[in-house]
């Protein structure tokens, strides 16, 4: 969420699990934070932060490139001057030298943080909502709670992988069509009821041929494929942050039924729905 020092646990809570059971036994200490590095000299720093309930951010400047996901509670943030809501479930892209000012809300926050150790402009656009890093990020977060070697050297074969995604992100931005960013918002704004090829050719204004050729080598999928990885990043903050039952978030964002988002979700995060949940809410 933010480059400040996070609010520790009370002190008569530092060194135990969370009384939820998730997090592990001395995951936090004195400083409130765990601290994981890799074995390569381009180094990655992950980290499980606790920010109090209702925490104030004040504006703070971002150093490195870095992708936050959240594990548990949420809050807002101002992060480079766009407004988002930060949520359980959800990963977002912090570029290098942002400013970020925030609140937590009033269930407190938890965040699992991987600094990507590059160039301080290697990143110069954040690709907000790609679907690409939540998956790889949950990926990373539950590599960091195995805490040992093998952990520390996945952690950093996925961040390498998020290193991957950003670079192609920014090479998408530099050569995309005004149109097919025109194509993505409306993919992510109404994601439950999936438009037509030429639906969207209309919007865009292209041959849907055309649209289907340059968003496919732009975004680098389909734009039915991008629609279905919106729909499961949404889910997955159903499902972390609800207690609404996984048949009822299926319906609601666009899946058929229960088997139909269970399938393509563990394809996507490389776990079930269920067990998904489990590690969000510690159950």
């Amino acid at each position: 969420m933010v480059q400040t020092a996070p609010t520790s646990r009370p002190a008569h809570e530092q060194g135990r699990p969370d009384h939820h059971g998730l997090f592990p036994e001395l995951l936090f200490h004195a400083t409130g934070i765990r601290r994981m590095e890799t074995l390569s000299g381009n180094g990655v720093y992950a980290a499980l932060r606790w920010f109090a309930p209702g925490f104030e951010v004040r504006p703070n400047r971002s150093t490195h490139a870095r992708i936050e996901l959240g594990v548990r509670g949420g809050g807002h943030e101002c992060c480079a001057g766009t407004e988002r809501d930060l949520m359980a479930g959800r990963a977002h892209y912090r570029p290098a030298e942002s400013i970020v000012s925030g609140r937590v809300s009033s269930l407190g926050f938890a965040e699992f943080t991987l600094l990507l150790d590059d160039e301080p402009d290697a990143y110069p656009r954040a690709p907000e909502g790609h679907p690409g890093v939540t998956p790889i990020t949950l990926a990373a977060y539950r590599e960091f709670l195995s805490a040992d070697d093998a952990a520390r050297l996945s952690i950093e074969a996925h961040a390498a992988e998020l290193r991957g995604l950003l670079r192609s992100v920014r090479v998408v931005e530099d050569r995309a069509r005004p149109w097919v960013h025109r194509v993505i918002a409306i993919l992510r704004t109404a994601p439950v009821l999936a438009p037509s090829l030429e639906e969207l050719a209309d919007e865009a204004r292209v041959h849907p041929a055309h649209l289907a050729r340059a968003f496919r080598k732009t975004v680098g999928c389909t734009p039915g494929q991008y629609l279905r990885l919106v729909r499961i990043e949404l889910a997955a903050g159903d499902l972390a942050s609800t207690t609404e039952s996984i048949t009822h978030i299926a319906y609601s964002r666009g899946f058929a039924d229960q088997s139909h988002l269970g399938r393509h979700f563990r394809r996507a995060m490389g776990v079930t729905p269920a067990a998904f949940r489990r590690s969000m809410q510690g159950r």
